[in-house]
């Protein structure tokens, strides 16, 4: 996303919604700390306090945004950023790439059942509204926080006409009302960055450093991936253990005469195409062995067997008695 005609316009968006509210269906789900997603079912009655729950208070945000000149601008590039909209497309956020695949072409969601998924393992709550004329469709998330969670089975209690009773149903929630994150044409428009990073499991400084220390060792290492124009970056974002290792890195001083010394001297499993002017990095599995080289994490043990060290401490050396 480098340029701003890449994005939908947001702000045609919230015109465009609010003049067809009344046509609007909404449909929710549970999203769990594990991303697992479950229908929630609920009664026609209470739409109009869904809809203003999710819906009106960003549709209003964004006309007022408009007026007061809010400018959408990259999430990458936002920090600091005043009077911004940070905008990021789904596909650069990998838990969110998978959670919106899954509802958008999974028909049959189960429904969610509290008996088999604890309450307080609820990370989210999506609303899902879909035209029902055009059947166009956008998606508005919400963070539960862990204490806005109570569980009947708990020491829970409600209060009616000064009267106090015992929790009675399954589950109660607390829902911020607050805008957080919105969902349209391939595109996350984030207006709680927090609640954003915690519901998507993203984590933008370790994004930026891997993708800094992926382009190093591109160009030092001569790397080749399947994919024409991206590099071992590409092949680590959707895991986020490997981009948080390639953010850690420190590449400026590994060379590729290093790289195929270790390959050779530890037999390990990586490709150079036929002028070996190329190292060839196939997949994540590839870029994770990458890692460990520049990591430095071979070692050969006393009987001559070559191991991935998982843990470099220095062992002190014992005191003299």
């Amino acid at each position: 996303m480098t340029k701003e005609t890449e994005l939908p316009d947001v702000f045609i968006w919230a015109n465009k919604t609010d003049g067809r509210k009344d046509k609007l269906g909404i449909e929710l789900f549970a999203i769990t700390k594990s991303s697992e997603i479950f229908r929630i079912d609920h009664n026609e009655a209470i739409n109009h306090q869904l809809f203003a729950l999710f819906l009106y208070d960003i549709i209003s945000g964004v006309q007022v945004d408009s007026i007061t000149g809010v400018r959408v601008v990259d999430y990458a590039a936002s920090e600091g950023c005043q009077n911004a909209l940070p905008a990021i497309k789904v596909n650069d956020v990998p838990v969110a790439e998978t959670i919106m695949e899954y509802l958008e072409y999974t028909n049959d969601i189960d429904l969610l059942d509290l008996n088999q998924i604890e309450a307080k393992k609820l990370l989210a709550i999506c609303a899902r509204f879909t035209d029902k004329e055009t059947n166009e469709r956008f998606y508005i998330f919400k963070h539960i926080r862990p204490a806005s969670v109570l569980v009947g089975s708990t020491v829970s209690y409600t209060i009616s006409v000064g009267r106090m009773e015992e929790l009675s149903s399954e589950c109660a929630l607390k829902i911020d009302p607050s805008n957080q994150v919105l969902v349209f044409e391939d595109t996350m428009f984030v207006f709680n960055k927090s609640k954003f990073e915690s519901m998507f499991q993203y984590d933008p400084v370790s994004v930026a450093e891997a993708r800094k220390n992926g382009k190093i060792l591109d160009e030092r290492l001569s790397i080749a991936t399947p994919t024409v124009g991206q590099g071992i970056e590409f092949l680590c974002k959707d895991n986020r253990t490997l981009v948080k290792r390639l953010a850690k890195l420190d590449p400026v001083n590994m060379t590729r005469d290093v790289v195929e010394e270790i390959i050779r001297d530890y037999n390990v499993d990586l490709m150079t195409d036929a002028t070996n002017d190329k190292l060839i990095i196939m997949d994540a599995n590839d870029a994770k062995k990458l890692l460990d080289i520049v990591e430095d994490n071979f070692v050969r043990g006393t009987n001559g067997t070559a191991y991935i060290a998982k843990n470099k401490k220095e062992l002190e050396p014992k005191e003299d008695k």
